[in-house]
């Protein structure tokens, strides 16, 4: 006798329930189960389309295909189609996250509009677009890039037309939306590879009250963003971008002010109310800019990220002066990320400057190391300053990356390594863990 199947007998609440544990991609494979949970994944609260979903294993795995560009251009209707299917199966229905993770570009931004518009529409705590062609080695501009249309951040009536297109295309009522309040539920806004102006930053934070954490990646046009009252929700802000040359003045006749360091200029009335910042050490013009930080007064959690090279902009002798100034300016950090790109070049001497001790800082993440003399002494001054220290994580991987992924850095000498662990394992404050993430070694 075959077992009786109670749980597709369940109500519909239950078994909805029961799918948002699972994920996006979990919850679409139990379309195959039985009739009755044929369509029941189109309700699920969360939408991840990821660029795995879309292109084959093995296409994904030929590097040939990959740098042609052929697969991109072979799956890029695939994806959209998937959009606008799922979008179609859910006829309004509530969605709590939105993201897609797949390389478009502009001329998709007809069928991205939809989305977007959608997705402001419907109410969303969180809007992700990861446009990113890492680490698929796809060719890219930055000239490329998909923009947003400004009028869907206009309280008045610049969604409107946008409703009208979401009936047509997808079967969504404008009854189904939640038009009046669109901009409240917003929490998390993730932007990789879109570009925005100026104006949609401004427009965003006055907009959208509720944002927590706001994340923009390879933005091209933005270049003298500013807010002028404090946004009272913010807590993280990640900007992270190219290096780019902006002319040194405008159409006015007028030098921008602060060039490419706008976050310690235009946005520093903000600055006292984050939580988490990452940033690129790289991203900023001059080692001056962090002489006159303004107080970090709730700053728990600071990422950094450089190469692995000593000099230089982007080097890590700037990383420590860094370090330094942010450690001096946030007097509850918890957390300090230190992560290097590429092999190390040469091993100046490091020159210490005072650190006053504090007492907050309990643990440390360093990747992408290479067993380096300066990467060495960086970590040992923390050991001086750190006074509570009570772990710390080292790894030959480097740990930030544009899609998350981790990037190993398999020039690493095997030796040279073990023997800087064993050093620091010397140097060891008193109540601290030194963790070694890497299984190779």
């Amino acid at each position: 006798m075959a077992s009786e199947d109670k749980i597709t007998t369940l109500p519909d609440d239950i078994l909805l329930t029961i799918l948002s544990l699972l994920t996006f991609k979990e919850a679409v494979a139990t379309s195959i189960l039985c009739r009755r949970w044929r369509y029941l994944w189109t309700s699920h609260p969360n939408l991840h389309i990821r660029y795995e979903d879309v292109v084959l294993k093995d296409d994904r795995d030929d590097v040939y295909l990959q740098q042609s560009g052929k697969v991109h251009g072979d799956y890029k209707d695939k994806c959209i189609q998937m959009v606008n299917q799922v979008l179609r199966g859910r006829k309004g229905q509530e969605l709590l996250e939105f993201c897609i993770h797949y390389p478009l570009l502009k001329s998709s931004a007809c069928h991205i509009d939809l989305w977007v518009a959608f997705a402001i529409a419907i109410g969303v705590s969180k809007l992700e677009l990861n446009f990113s062609p890492f680490p698929y080695l796809i060719p890219i501009s930055l000239n490329n890039n998909y923009l947003i249309p400004l009028d869907l951040f206009n309280k008045a009536k610049g969604i409107d037309p946008y409703l009208v297109q979401l009936e047509h295309a997808f079967s969504i009522p404008a009854f189904c939306l939640n038009v009046q309040n669109r901009f409240k539920s917003l929490r998390e806004l993730i932007l990789k590879f879109v570009d925005l102006t100026d104006e949609h930053f401004e427009a965003i934070l006055s907009n959208c009250t509720s944002l927590e954490c706001l994340h923009l990646h390879k933005n091209s046009r933005l270049v003298n963003v500013k807010h002028i009252v404090p946004h009272m929700k913010l807590k993280c802000l990640e900007i992270y971008h190219w290096e780019l040359e902006y002319p040194r003045e405008n159409s006015l006749g007028l030098p921008y002010m602060q060039s490419k360091d706008f976050i310690f200029g235009q946005f520093a009335a903000h600055l006292s109310r984050l939580e988490y910042l990452m940033m690129d050490v790289g991203s900023f013009e001059g080692k001056q800019q962090f002489n006159k930080l303004p107080l970090f007064s709730n700053l728990k959690h600071l990422s950094l990220t450089c190469l692995n090279s000593s000099h230089g902009p982007c080097g890590m002798l700037r990383c420590y002066h860094t370090v330094v100034c942010f450690v001096e300016a946030s007097p509850f950090l918890h957390r300090l990320e230190l992560h290097f790109h590429i092999a190390p070049t040469t091993n100046p001497e490091l020159r210490r400057i005072a650190i006053p001790p504090h007492r907050y800082l309990k643990e440390v993440l360093v990747s992408g190391f290479f067993g380096n003399e300066l990467a060495k002494d960086i970590i040992l001054s923390i050991f001086n300053f750190a006074t509570e220290l009570e772990k710390i994580e080292i790894t030959t991987v480097c740990l930030y990356d544009l899609s998350k992924r981790p990037f190993k850095n398999w020039d690493a000498d095997i030796e040279v390594v073990r023997r800087c662990m064993g050093q620091l394992h010397q140097r060891l404050p008193a109540n601290a863990q030194l963790h070694f993430l890497d299984d190779r070694f």
